[in-house]
């Protein structure tokens, strides 16, 4: 059985009323590695009524009421929290559209390859139709074109993951961040504070997933350190192979270009694929996170009594 019941702590001086959800048990909350804090950390700074429905058993250190003072806080700071929604749609989203860029790379490596070859057979003296060439730039165009659509679709989709993702952090009680959802997302967006920010930004999102006190302190993982830096990498190389193209007159230089093309495709790749594993990282974290949280089932909704058809 469940039931609404209601906690006054703390001393400060002003009163607060924090609400809980549902599914939520306010006996088991002051024993949690992150809600204990925060509701501790609450009656240090004011004189709060917590409210929550949760199990009829009272605890020793706390009274329990089942009824709220409501003069006494019917001017009080209310607060409710935020419950977290799960990252598993977005981030298999995310997983999905970062495949599809690894083949899309792998087809504007062959499509360049390809032109290599031809360029190799320029400078070798034989001779390449207008055809051959035709084909070979509408192969490497229409690749080039389909990654950077994919590109932006995937940017967008990850931002969105991004902002639920950290969200998800402040509603599980995750004490001791420094970044918000919208600056988790706004840093990406930033010139160049986004060469370092949003490396910043997901080490603390992996790292605080984990659920526990002293989150900062655990180790980066070294994926997160090797997917941020064949990133910024495949961008450097993205505008040097850019100039080259743009400034080749001979078919060396453009066979040139194209070889810093392929190791800057390689280099996305990479980023790609180390992407999709810190994804899955933290969806697989932020699951376990919230599957810790002990609930209580909502109580049945009321039935509504049938009218008396005999009169």
């Amino acid at each position: 059985m469940s039931i609404s019941l209601y906690q006054v702590v703390g001393g400060g001086p002003f009163d607060l009323v924090y609400v809980v959800g549902w599914t939520s048990n306010l006996e088991a909350m002051w024993d949690m590695p992150l809600h204990g804090p925060f509701l501790r950390r609450l009656a240090s700074i004011a004189t709060g009524c917590v409210r929550s429905c949760g199990a009829l058993k009272q605890p020793a250190h706390l009274p329990m009421n089942f009824t709220m003072d409501e003069s006494r806080y019917r001017n009080a700071v209310t607060i409710r929290p935020r419950h977290p929604r799960s990252i598993r749609g977005l981030g298999n989203a995310v997983i999905a559209l970062l495949a599809a860029q690894v083949l899309a790379l792998l087809f504007e490596a062959v499509a360049v390859l390809g032109q290599m070859s031809l360029l190799q057979r320029i400078i070798d003296g034989s001779q390449v139709t207008l055809t051959e060439a035709t084909a070979s730039d509408n192969r490497v165009a229409a690749s080039s074109r389909l990654w950077l659509v994919l590109l932006v679709v995937t940017m967008v989709v990850w931002l969105i993951w991004q902002h639920r993702a950290h969200a998800n952090l402040e509603a599980l009680g995750v004490t001791g961040l420094e970044y918000s959802p919208r600056w988790a997302v706004g840093w990406w967006l930033i010139p160049v504070a986004n060469f370092w920010k949003p490396f910043q930004v997901n080490r603390e999102l992996w790292k605080a997933s984990a659920g526990v006190n002293d989150w900062r302190s655990l180790l980066t993982w070294p994926v997160l350190g090797l997917w941020w830096a064949s990133w910024v990498l495949a961008g450097l190389l993205g505008r040097v192979t850019a100039a080259d193209r743009s400034g080749a007159e001979t078919p060396m230089a453009l066979r040139s270009a194209d070889i810093v093309d392929l190791v800057q495709t390689a280099a996305v790749i990479t980023s790609a694929v180390l992407a999709i594993l810190l994804v899955r990282s933290v969806v697989a974290r932020q699951d376990r996170l919230a599957s810790a949280v002990p609930h209580l089932p909502k109580p049945p909704a009321p039935v509504t009594p049938r009218p008396d058809r005999s009169a």
